[in-house]
């Protein structure tokens, strides 16, 4: 298993001692173009220091250890074996009931993050990882490389940052809050309409 993103690369890892797997997130230190800035370098760390203070969830990938070299960072993390929201509604089509648990679980999701001071930024089907192939497996939430710490009482938010087909109005337009994130959450209903 070997996913790429914009922002490092997923394999599956066995540990040694145990014989569990995990999921490494690999994020090179340079960008893969031009030099390693400090607001690239800032994004790694904050990625690595959300996950952190989530902590163990029940609807975020959970974090177990962090290693660096001089390259890159190394994120282990569980390993969600059941594919993405996005493979899973795009194969079937499925209940309310199981509609509105998974709906469920990303808003609980967002609540944890909103109640840490965390805006997610990139609410979308692709970001959601069933940790089973099980119906009833929970959904987890992965990538964490565009989120940012901000509370309500501060300024809003000027930076643009998502996946566009996802993004809130108010986030286009650069002034948002951490509405921005349940505004996408309804964009996660892409069922197909049988």
């Amino acid at each position: 298993m070997c996913q790429g993103g914009s922002f490092g690369v997923v394999r599956e890892c066995v540990a040694i001692a145990t014989g569990r797997k995990h999921a490494v997130k690999t994020i090179g230190k340079l960008p893969k173009r031009g030099p390693a800035t400090p607001r690239y370098l800032l994004k790694i760390r904050t990625e690595v220091e959300i996950m952190q203070q989530l902590g163990y969830s029940l609807d975020a990938v959970n974090l177990k250890d962090v290693f660096e070299d001089n390259e890159s960072v190394h994120l282990v993390m569980e390993l969600c074996e059941g594919g993405a929201l996005l493979e899973r509604i795009e194969t079937g089509v499925y209940s309310e009931k199981y509609i509105a648990r998974l709906t469920r679980s990303i808003l609980r999701f967002v609540s944890q993050c909103h109640a840490k001071g965390i805006i997610y930024r990139d609410i979308k089907p692709d970001n959601f990882l069933f940790l089973t192939h099980d119906e009833e497996s929970p959904l987890k939430a992965t990538d964490f490389g565009l989120s940012i710490r901000h509370w309500p009482d501060e300024p809003k938010l000027t930076s643009r940052s998502g996946t566009p087909a996802y993004m809130a109005p108010e986030l286009v337009m650069q002034m948002y809050d951490e509405k921005c994130d349940i505004w996408s959450v309804p964009g996660l209903q892409l069922l197909p309409s049988s």
